[in-house]
């Protein structure tokens, strides 16, 4: 491996060395003195390393043992000096109220933010230049994610400041302090492509409907204007991957469009130069390269499609470069990708570019090496040229007939060519794309797992079927942008396809696959012996075991099931979420929205949800207000409702099989659950009248062994009048939610005076009202604005 594939510990090195300076950098505890003794420990460490491999080709280790403690230092160099310009920034200069950072490419939160000293700014990319150092305004622009009871890290105290996650300022907000340094300008060629990029945007948007925002997301990267929605529906069909441009689609733009473009290029470039009478003979994978090469900045310049793009361009350019003379009589058996015609070529070692594709972002972009999105791509890409071979033997033997179509047909009579060699070649296509889906699952499955808990297995099949329409859909998009005569039919109706298609799949079971909690070393573990069996054609029986015993595991349920009552109130800003579970009644939600909050369900309740095991939900809804539902139908797409009692919109009615019980009243009382001898808890659902708005609220009373609780809607006036009236709340009550998020109402009095709460909980910012009538009634208060999630359970367990 020394000789043959250099760049693999070079590689190796960079990563190594930028991870360990990042470390050291940013630990601002070390002192100068253990931070220049830890790097010369580095430098030590690496040099013995070095100098103890033996190996016929010694110098790309000795190369590596140098290049990891530069790799290092120019790391903790970075840190350092973003640590000293967010310092600088907040020396005074700013205001209190704003917040100070390098402006940073879209990451983690998606393409419509932009990372801001470890915020995100809901902000056009071009509002600054990458790495400038900018100032952001705070004052009425900062919006809290929500959380749950996992995100309780520290004090009450430390709660109360404005702990802020995204920003959505404007323009006038943003206020620039610094270019970044040693920034060159753009040239030429780069204007021109950024120009090319603008006039595509614009061509695209002049089709109708929501197809222009998905064809420009999946011809230029341009996700700002993607619907919620139709993001969401590929992430839960397991497609997510083909809306970011990577791999699959430079490859498939490259086929679709820079391969027969590029030869025509070369072609008209060798006629020019024959007639001028130049020797320069323009090689047809040279040209194509460089289209490749153009793909990256029209697509935007993401990291994906920036990687994608180098390395097929150096798959292409590799073949012609030191290639050895043959004589014209010898057979072409070494042959590679991409050598030209009459030209022995080499074949492109794969890993080798793997390798040489990380050292490149490693030395350009060391931050990006700590970014989940690289190592998704790269461990796929590693895990296909290691498994993918064995996997697609494998599933060809599984097939009938070895996955071969007789040239016969069972009377004897031979069939014809026309349609069996267009049939074996998609039946060979389509087990070839299975086989490397399933090895790509599998080695994204355990970062997956652990980052996002969820996981879609038609996601497996899905990857492979829609490659047809997506290839279709890419080249009907770049056919109407580069053709102005094109018909604007040809590419809406492919994106159509497109997306049919995923509605086709997202009834399916499991989409998506909602996954608890595990250990990342187990899931990654399993995932090892899988591919290890895969790789090696169903042969090894242990691997098979192995992945069989530690999947087995992960899939059993872990958590036992309550042994009491359980009840989280969600921190959601303005709004309602509170999530509840006793023995024998399974999981109950009790609305899930804000007015003012991000990540109800993807940061707070589905973790929570996981952490439970949760299956299906019970699903009560005060009313229709987005500050109690706005993120039901994220859920509902998740865990199937069991029940749904209370308000339901049609729209999203339309979210769940209309075989679900759906249950609503009018006014009055109807028991949900328990009574009798079920052992489950007494669910009351409760409703004053029929009022428009929140008059019209239902509440939820739980009753469990002796102990009450009230979750109240929004009601307030004649819809609480109402209530009280009929007599419905009478107390004592051991828990109560404040009715509306703690206002103030002239009804309030009276329900604590009828209902006499033990202790009361508040679902709103800090300020609330009524906070001050609760404590001065000597009632214990608790507000999730201000004391973030709140838990509560009662401690009668089970007999």
């Amino acid at each position: 491996m020394g000789s043959a594939r250099p760049f693999v510990p070079l590689a190796a090195a960079v990563v190594t060395g930028s991870w360990v300076g990042s470390w050291v950098g940013s630990a601002t505890d070390l002192s100068a003195g253990a931070r220049s003794g830890a790097a010369l420990a580095i430098v030590a460490c690496t040099l013995l390393a070095g100098l103890a491999t033996r190996v016929r080709a010694p110098w790309p280790f000795a190369a590596a043992a140098l290049v990891f403690p530069l790799a290092a230092l120019r790391a903790a160099a970075i840190e350092h000096v973003d640590a000293a310009h967010g310092d600088a920034a907040r020396g005074g200069e700013l205001r209190p109220a704003w917040r100070s950072g390098l402006w940073r490419p879209p990451a983690a939160h998606g393409p419509r933010f932009v990372s801001v000293a470890g915020a995100a700014l809901r902000a056009p990319t071009t509002w600054a230049e990458c790495g400038e150092l900018i100032a952001v305004a705070a004052p009425g622009t900062a919006v809290r994610a929500a959380r749950g009871p996992e995100d309780q890290t520290s004090t009450r105290e430390e709660h109360a400041g404005p702990t802020t996650l995204w920003y959505e300022p404007y323009a006038g907000d943003v206020v620039r302090i610094a270019r970044p340094r040693r920034t060159a300008a753009p040239g030429p060629l780069a204007r021109a492509l950024t120009r090319l990029r603008a006039l595509g945007l614009a061509r695209v948007r002049e089709l109708d409907g929501p197809e222009a925002a998905l064809l420009a997301a999946l011809l230029f990267g341009e996700r700002t204007e993607l619907s919620g929605a139709t993001t969401d529906l590929f992430t839960r069909t397991g497609t997510r991957h083909a809306l970011a441009l990577s791999g699959l689609h430079v490859g498939l733009v490259a086929a679709l469009v820079a391969w027969p473009l590029g030869g025509m290029l070369a072609r008209l470039a060798r006629c020019l130069c024959r007639a001028a009478r130049l020797r320069i003979r323009p090689r047809d994978e040279l040209v194509r390269a460089g289209l490749v090469l153009a793909l990256i900045s029209l697509g935007g310049a993401g990291p994906p499609v920036t990687r994608a793009g180098i390395t097929l361009a150096l798959a292409l350019v590799a073949p012609a470069l030191a290639a050895p003379r043959r004589p014209p009589d010898a057979p072409d058996v070494h042959r590679g990708v991409g050598a030209a015609r009459g030209d022995p070529g080499r074949r492109a070692d794969t890993t080798t570019l793997l390798a040489l594709a990380l050292l490149l972002e490693g030395l350009v972009a060391p931050r990006g090496l700590a970014g989940l999105g690289l190592w998704l791509s790269y461990t796929a890409t590693a895990a296909l040229l290691f498994a993918t071979g064995g996997a697609a033997e494998l599933f060809r033997r599984a097939l009938p007939g070895a996955g071969r179509i007789a040239a016969t047909d069972p009377r004897g009579r031979a069939r014809s060519t026309a349609w069996v060699v267009p049939a074996q070649r998609s039946l060979d296509f389509a087990r070839t794309g299975c086989a490397a889906s399933v090895v790509a699952s599998l080695a994204t499955l355990p970062p997956i797992w652990s980052q996002f808990g969820e996981w879609s297995p038609i996601g497996v099949l899905g990857s492979v079927a829609i490659v047809p329409v997506l290839a279709l859909a890419l080249g009907a998009g770049w056919a109407w942008t580069l053709v102005p005569v094109f018909p604007a039919a040809a590419p809406e109706l492919a994106a159509e396809l497109l997306v049919g298609l995923l509605h086709a799949l997202d009834p399916l079971p499991g989409t998506p696959l909602q996954l608890p909690p595990r250990p990342w070393a187990l899931l990654a573990s399993g995932a090892g012996a899988a591919l290890v069996w895969l790789r090696s054609k169903g042969e090894r029986r242990w691997a098979a075991r192995a992945a069989a015993a530690v999947f087995g595991a992960t899939l059993l349920p872990w958590s036992c099931g309550p042994r009491h009552l359980e009840i989280v109130a969600l921190d959601v800003g303005h709004g309602t979420a509170v999530a509840l579970r006793a023995p024998g009644a399974g999981t109950w939600l009790f609305d899930a929205g804000t007015r003012d909050r991000r990540g109800v369900g993807r940061r707070a309740l589905a973790p929570l949800l996981r952490s439970w095991e949760a299956r299906e939900l019970h699903v009560v809804a005060s009313h229709a207000d987005r500050d109690h539902v706005g993120s039901l139908p994220w859920i509902v797409e998740r865990w199937p409702p069991a029940l749904w009692a209370g308000a339901l919109t049609a729209h999203l009615g339309e979210r769940f099989p209309h075989a679900v019980p759906r249950l609503d009243l009018d006014a009055g009382t109807l028991q949900l659950a328990g009574g009798g001898r079920s052992p489950g808890p007494r669910m009351l659902l409760l409703r004053g009248g029929v009022w428009a708005g929140n008059e019209g609220s239902r509440s939820l009373l739980i009753e469990y062994r002796g102990v009450r609780v009230l979750l109240t809607g929004d009601a307030e006036q004649h819809g609480l009048a109402g209530t009280l009236e009929a007599g419905l709340l009478d107390g004592p009550l051991d828990l109560l939610l404040v009715p509306h998020h703690g206002s103030r109402t002239a009804l309030l009095g009276a329900l604590l005076d009828r209902t006499a709460p033990a202790q009361a909980w508040i679902s709103a910012e800090p300020g609330a009202p009524a906070l001050e009538i609760l404590e001065r009634r000597g009632i214990p208060c608790a507000l999730t604005g201000r004391d973030g999630a709140l838990s509560w359970a009662t401690d009668v367990g089970l007999p």
